[in-house]
């Protein structure tokens, strides 16, 4: 099965950009809305009010890299994937958000 993590995301799909804080530093990234392909695989992944799947990069991360990330932007929490999903390739975020600290929608 093809990790979808590892997948292209199309030009042009990028939705926002985000900071965040983990530990003592502040993180930065950009969202991008689900492919169709995304979309349809992950829709059964429940999702409470508010909460949207997005995949993300930051200017860290291998060009072809783009993760899942659990976005409440009603609650300005993140959520990223767990270690397990990471390992076993199933979507599975971690219970815990981080805060957001600002959104910029393009």
């Amino acid at each position: 099965m093809t990790n979808a993590a590892t997948l292209p995301i199309p030009a042009g799909t990028r939705y926002s950009t985000f900071s965040w804080r983990y530990g003592k530093n502040n993180h930065e990234g950009n969202l991008y809305l689900l492919s169709d392909y995304d979309a349809a695989m992950y829709r059964i992944v429940p999702l409470k009010q508010g909460e949207v799947i997005y995949r993300f990069t930051t200017e860290n991360m291998n060009g072809l890299f783009f993760p899942l990330i659990k976005v409440n932007a009603d609650k300005k929490l993140a959520y990223f994937l767990t270690e397990r999903a990471h390992d076993e390739d199933v979507c599975e975020f971690e219970g815990k958000g981080i805060k957001i600290n600002w959104f910029w929608f393009d």
